[in-house]
């Protein structure tokens, strides 16, 4: 008889929204677009590339970039698109040569409030407080230079 390994316990799914003053199209453009995402995505004065998108169920994605020296990835694979409505991803990462971490899985909302937009995220499945609080100071970090990132190209337009 051989002994199985119990699941991990999760903990209970992190929540952020964040009111954003532009169309929803324009937010959900912001959160798929090859060419926008290294401008918000990640620490403020890294580096992030995007290695792969393929916008569609069934389709994945890459990020690369440097955090204090060390290199991450994480890439995911779109369980759901709803354009401009809703997105749904699985999230593996992998920081400074360590092993990926578990599967998550992360779920962004784009609801339209008269003319601003509302994101609602969630990313559930996290093994361990240290994985989840690096998603919530990440996602909070993300949400910042998306704001500014949308506030700086709508002055420019």
């Amino acid at each position: 008889m051989s002994k199985s390994t119990p699941d991990p316990v999760l903990l209970p799914a992190l929540h952020v929204a964040r009111r954003l003053a532009a169309p929803r199209e324009r937010v959900f453009r912001a959160f798929t677009d090859p060419a926008e995402i290294p401008h918000w995505f990640g620490h403020e004065g890294e580096s992030t590339r995007v290695i792969d998108l393929d916008l569609r169920e069934g389709g994945g994605f890459v990020f690369r970039g440097t955090h204090q020296g060390a290199e991450w990835e994480v890439k995911g694979v779109y369980r759901e698109v709803r354009i401009p409505k809703r997105l749904v991803f699985t999230w593996t990462e992998i920081m400074g040569g360590n092993p990926p971490t578990a599967e998550s899985l992360v779920t962004v909302e784009f609801r339209d409030v008269g003319g601003a937009t509302e994101v609602a995220l969630t990313h559930e499945r996290d093994v361990d407080e240290k994985q989840r609080s690096g998603h919530q100071e990440g996602w909070k970090i993300c949400f910042d230079r998306i704001e500014k990132w949308i506030e700086e190209t709508r002055r420019k337009s």
